[in-house]
């Protein structure tokens, strides 16, 4: 009996007499080749790079913080504006990247408790070592 994968087909395997005692050699071929990667193209900012000054500093000279411009608009107008002041804010301090990246699959095994219990696992792991330099820093 061989193990397999359940979305391949069965192997035939073929049971050959080598002629050392009870002995029996076993073959069978299997298909190794790969799946094609897959693309994936996403559009995102890159917000780690976003300086809070920078934002602040566009976001009080903006149309929004002057009461003057938006006190006679209804709630959608006022809606418009706030996305659209804010889209051009971020368009100039952040612009959008399109990305362009292969997707990984996961392995069957890792379900969504796996997940949440790498992700616990990495929230102790920070905590400890926000520990340790605490107590370093008390000595």
């Amino acid at each position: 009996m061989v193990a397999s994968r359940t979305d391949l087909p069965s192997p035939d395997v073929d049971v050959l007499d080598v002629g050392l005692s009870d002995h029996r050699q076993l073959r069978w071929s299997s298909s190794l080749t790969r799946s094609a990667p897959v693309y994936v193209t996403t559009t995102g900012r890159p917000w780690r790079r976003l300086d809070a000054a920078d934002f602040t500093a566009a976001l009080q000279s903006s149309s929004l913080c002057r009461p003057d411009v938006w006190s006679g608009l209804d709630v959608d107008e006022l809606a418009q504006l706030y996305d659209s002041v804010l889209t051009s804010i971020l368009n100039d301090l952040l612009p959008v990247r399109t990305v362009r990246c292969r997707r990984h699959f996961s392995d069957p095994w890792y379900d969504d408790d796996c997940r949440q219990m790498k992700r616990h696992l990495r929230r102790l792991e920070r905590e400890f070592r926000k520990s340790e330099l605490l107590s370093a820093e008390a000595y």
